[in-house]
């Protein structure tokens, strides 16, 4: 359990960091469709709710950030010395 909970804080980046990944490549898609993109008939307009629904649920890009700033100042004895 100790062992699952140590790895919360690189679980939150990665899904941090994916989503933001998605995002960035489903507006590029969006762009370059145009219009029709928003078209219920294209899996495009499924696919751009999935990822704006990422970036909504939980862990919060912020709180994250926050959530892992403070473990890395924690294992560094509460310094602020962390080393990544």
């Amino acid at each position: 359990m100790a062992e699952r909970a140590a790895l919360l804080p690189e679980i939150g980046t990665v899904k941090v960091q994916a989503t933001q990944l998605a995002w960035q490549a489903v507006e590029e898609a969006m762009r370059l469709a145009g219009g029709p993109g928003m078209l219920r008939e294209l899996s495009l307009e499924r696919h751009w709710r999935d990822v704006r629904g990422g970036l909504i649920h939980p862990p919060l890009e912020d709180l994250h950030w926050q959530s892992l700033g403070a473990a890395l100042a924690e294992g560094a004895g509460g310094d602020g010395r962390a080393v990544l």
